[in-house]
């Protein structure tokens, strides 16, 4: 039988963990619109466009974490989620979710 707490150490680990892989989304997130911008800048429209097709699946894989972590429904959160693909070439894209 398990007892009070170690499930919660259990719980606490794995809270921990869940913050640490949304942390590692959100810097992901930052690398790749970094790249973005530094594509556009050298006119490297090629890398520049793999650039955000990795930031969209960062964002998607952040969407994923959150709603798994029940934050999801934050308004917030999810308004701060486009995609940058709609946003114009050269446009600097919205700074990384803190």
């Amino acid at each position: 039988m398990c007892d009070q707490g170690s499930v919660e150490d259990a719980r606490a680990r794995v809270r921990a963990a869940k913050a640490r892989e949304i942390e590692a989304h959100r810097r992901a997130i930052k690398m790749h619109e970094d790249a973005v911008i530094l594509f556009d800048r050298f006119h490297q429209t090629g890398k520049s466009l793999r650039a955000r097709e990795r930031v969209e699946r960062a964002r998607e894989l952040l969407r994923q974490a959150l709603a798994e972590q029940g934050k999801l429904g934050n308004r917030f959160e999810r308004n701060r989620l486009r995609p940058v693909a709609e946003e114009a070439p050269g446009v600097v894209p919205e700074p990384p979710l803190r």
